[in-house]
């Protein structure tokens, strides 16, 4: 999809979007019923996060590839979707891991009742090989004898794509989702297929370190040339590549024209030691480096990258990386400027247009996600006071991006008309209804920026280079298209910063800002939390 950074995806987490049957569960017919709303903000595409998977399993895992759980609709329902979209000139993408399936997929239950053909489709192992050091990783698969892997959570049995079978498998798949008119697919976990049983004992396999990206490189390739290469207008999203070798390693992949790549870097910069569930404050210089390189990266190595702050799986950008709450609103727009003028393709996660915040949660018992329930009952085992074990987890919880969407100020925010699943935000102060109408509003500055970054090809298709980078708390770049310079200036700081234009002050003109006026001076003060961009 050569044209892929001319698009903006709306990425959205279907249980939590739109509750249309009142059952306090987002679903398809939900997302039907919002897509004039989606239009009139400007995205050409929207992403499904959540549709293949069980809405009551606590882990990422399909039950189906094929099958939509009826909590959320029937295929029928997603038809309708796809063809209202297609209308409002708007595409459909679904996510989802091919690394595993859940537990009861018909793949791993006929596994388990000792059916060997699917006990082939996954990692198993006779009992009497599995190690004491790797057996927190295999568990038993029925009263086969066997175990089966998996890498990652309790719940995922890993699938073994190095049986041609699997790969057909996933073929099909495929290839059923195409006829439905899916247009984008984003896969999950796609370097943990590279495993091979040829790297030595079962304790070898679940080290990460071990996984043979020429092997993901294969996979992928024979799914390309099979099948996505007979629709070019189909975007694939590579989701997660870590490791920094896969830069060189996925050259084969970058190079088709299809096929861009999603890393999650800058969401792991407040991170101590790799520990997710610890409470550290981000270093600015961290970010901006992350980020630039991954700009950079673009230019030198990657073809295309996915360029986002949200998803599902993490807190909100705006409570990680706005640390004074009087600015949040500021801090919203100037996160959307950078999202919308960076270079790559541009996804929103639900809600970063109108600037939801984390919800304010007071006790545990009000988080769904397992992993937050595992972490709070470790940090108390740890030793950690329950207030400081609950300050950790309100900060680090996947729930704080999971909580419904927040339509208007009544009751559950407009989501549903019933208790929905999880406790809603703070929707009467923060909801689509309040902003929609507002000149200077979240909303209204997502809307413009979008629009903005649409007809501009510096901001498609333009070099980008790092600028101001000895100025504390800022961030700045500068896109070149032909014979356009666009500056994009964005101040972290509560205190005011001194730049100095690049160009005489009667050659700059300032496109967008958010802040609503705007008067440039030679030595230009920035504002806090100032976001703007400057033609030269």
């Amino acid at each position: 999809m050569e044209k892929a950074v001319e698009k903006v995806t709306y990425e959205i987490y279907i249980k939590s979007f739109y509750d249309s049957n009142d059952d306090g569960i987002g679903d398809l017919a939900g997302i039907t019923t919002k897509l004039n709303y989606l239009a009139r903000l400007g995205v050409d595409a929207i992403m499904i996060d959540g549709l293949l998977v069980d809405p009551h399993q606590t882990v990422n895992a399909s039950r189906s590839f094929c099958d939509i759980n009826p909590v959320y609709g029937t295929l029928a329902d997603f038809d309708e979707l796809v063809a209202r979209a297609q209308q409002l000139n708007i595409a459909v993408g679904i996510k989802f891991s091919i690394n595993h399936t859940a537990l009861d997929h018909p793949w791993f239950q006929a596994a388990s009742a000792g059916d060997n053909k699917y006990q082939n489709y996954y990692l198993v192992c006779p009992q009497e090989h599995i190690t004491a050091n790797s057996n927190r990783n295999w568990l038993p698969l029925g009263t086969t004898g066997y175990d089966y892997l998996h890498i990652n959570k309790l719940g995922q049995a890993d699938l073994d794509w190095r049986n041609p079978d699997v790969v057909a498998e996933f073929k099909a798949i495929f290839e059923f989702w195409l006829e439905h008119q899916v247009s984008i697919f984003q896969l999950q976990d796609v370097e943990l297929i590279g495993k091979d049983l040829q790297l030595g004992s079962p304790a070898k396999l679940v080290d990460r370190t071990a996984l043979r990206q020429q092997l993901v490189v294969e996979y992928l390739d024979i799914l390309d040339n099979a099948v996505f290469q007979r629709f070019p207008q189909v975007l694939v999203i590579i989701e997660q590549l870590t490791h920094a070798s896969a830069r060189t390693s996925f050259k084969k992949i970058w190079a088709k024209p299809n096929f861009v790549t999603y890393t999650d870097t800058h969401l792991l910069i407040d991170y101590q030691k790799d520990d997710r569930w610890t409470l550290v404050p981000y270093d600015f210089e961290d970010l901006r480096h992350v980020i630039h390189s991954g700009g950079v990266a673009h230019q030198t190595v990657l073809r295309q990258s996915v360029l986002f702050w949200d998803n599902s799986e993490q807190s909100r950008a705006l409570n990680r990386f706005i640390l004074q709450p009087e600015y949040y609103k500021d801090g919203a727009k100037l996160l959307g400027m950078i999202l919308l003028a960076g270079q790559g393709v541009p996804m929103l996660y639900m809600g970063e247009e109108i600037g939801m915040e984390d919800p304010a949660y007071t006790h545990i018992e009000q988080y769904q996600d397992a992993d937050t329930q595992a972490a709070y009952s470790h940090l108390i085992a740890k030793g950690y006071t329950p207030e400081r074990a609950f300050a950790v987890v309100r900060n680090r919880s996947s729930d704080n991006n999971r909580v419904p969407m927040q339509w208007d100020a009544s009751e559950y925010g407009g989501f549903s008309n019933v208790a929905p699943w999880m406790t809603p935000g703070e929707y009467d102060k923060i909801n689509v209804s309040y902003e929609i109408e507002k000149d200077d509003s979240v909303f209204a500055f997502y809307h413009n920026m979008i629009a903005l970054r649409k007809k501009s090809l510096s901001l498609q298709h333009g070099e980008y280079q790092p600028a101001y980078e000895q100025t504390p708390e800022l961030f700045a770049f500068i896109r070149h298209y032909g014979n356009e310079n666009l500056l994009v200036l964005a101040h972290f700081g509560s205190e005011t910063a001194t730049i100095e234009l690049p160009a005489d002050r009667d050659d700059c003109e300032v496109l967008l800002s958010n802040y609503f006026t705007t008067e440039l001076t030679q030595k230009y003060r920035l504002r806090p939390y100032e976001a703007l961009i400057i033609k030269y």
